[in-house]
C-alpha cells in the first residue's frame, strides 16, 4: 500500500477492529477471489482468535500489499455487506487527498 493508504487505515484502526466482521461476511473469501490475499494468508487470518485478532492480522497483511489492495479491500467490504466501513475509508482517503 501507499503511505497515504496506510495512514487512512491507521487513522481508522480502532473503528475497523470494532466493526469489521471477518467470519459472517466472508470478507477474506472476497479478498481471495480478487487475488488480494493468498490461500495461506486466508488461512492465517481464519485461525486467529478472537475476532479482534483476525481483523488485526488481516490489516497487517493488507498493509504489505500493493496499492491496489486498498481499493480491493474497499470493494470486498462492499461485497460483504459492510459498505458503511467502505464509505468511511473512502471519506478518510478523500479528506487526506485534499490536504
Amino acid at each position: 500500500m501507499e503511505p497515504l493508504q496506510r495512514k487512512v487505515l491507521q487513522q481508522n484502526w480502532t473503528f475497523l477492529i470494532q466493526n469489521i466482521s471477518t467470519d459472517e461476511s466472508l470478507l477474506v473469501d472476497h479478498l481471495y477471489e480478487m487475488n488480494t490475499v493468498t490461500i495461506n494468508e486466508m488461512e492465517v487470518v481464519r485461525t486467529q482468535s478472537p475476532m479482534r485478532n483476525k481483523v488485526v492480522k488481516l490489516l497487517e497483511i493488507l498493509q504489505r500489499k500493493s496499492p491496489e489492495a486498498f481499493h480491493q479491500f474497499i470493494e470486498a467490504l462492499e461485497r460483504s455487506n459492510q459498505s458503511h466501513i467502505a464509505h468511511r475509508l473512502n471519506e478518510s482517503l478523500e479528506e487526506e487527498l485534499r490536504r
